[in-house]
């Protein structure tokens, strides 16, 4: 599917997968930054373990390294007098610029189809605090969530839902 290589780099970009390599492998840090004090956005890389399989279940893996982001942005809250009562700026780190991969899977079964060895991703060339784009990455919050059959419901849909409430007004002063 098309969105699949825009999958691998989202899950990538919030966690680094597991492999059987050492910590310092699997986790490398950016080149200069302090981790533990940073509030920017930087490229790193995350060792996954990534297989296809055929459409008869023989499969081909190996390991791969990605350029995904990983990071820290600023982000920020204040209220104000309308509905929702606040105003949210809440950027994620996230590719600014990616470009495709190709990978040729070196561990297959025997007789897997021709083609199952061919992987394809996404990597980030570049990364930079933004608002989540749910098209690109597993955005989470209000405005994502669904809501049952009707779909996710943002802002907009919620404050339809309050519109369209019976109004009770309540004069304590029968």
């Amino acid at each position: 599917a098309a969105w699949a290589p825009l999958a691998l780099l989202a899950l990538l970009a919030l966690r680094a997968a597991r492999c059987d390599s050492p910590a310092e492998e699997r986790e490398p840090r950016p080149a200069g930054v302090d981790v533990r004090t940073t509030l920017e956005c930087h490229p790193r890389v995350y060792n996954s373990t990534v297989s296809r399989s055929d459409r008869n279940g023989r499969t081909c893996f190996d390991h791969v390294s990605v350029t995904s982001c990983w990071g820290r942005c600023d982000s920020n809250e204040i209220s104000d007098y309308r509905f929702p009562y606040k105003r949210s700026h809440h950027p994620v780190c996230i590719h600014e610029a990616h470009e495709p991969r190709v990978v040729t899977l070196r561990h297959c079964q025997e007789g897997v189809e021709p083609g199952t060895e061919r992987y394809e991703y996404l990597e980030a060339r570049r990364c930079s605090c933004q608002v989540c784009r749910s098209s690109e990455a597993s955005c989470e919050g209000l405005r994502y969530r669904a809501t049952g059959p009707a779909g996710p419901a943002g802002p907009a849909a919620l404050v339809e839902q309050v519109r369209q409430l019976p109004m009770v007004i309540n004069n304590r002063g029968d």
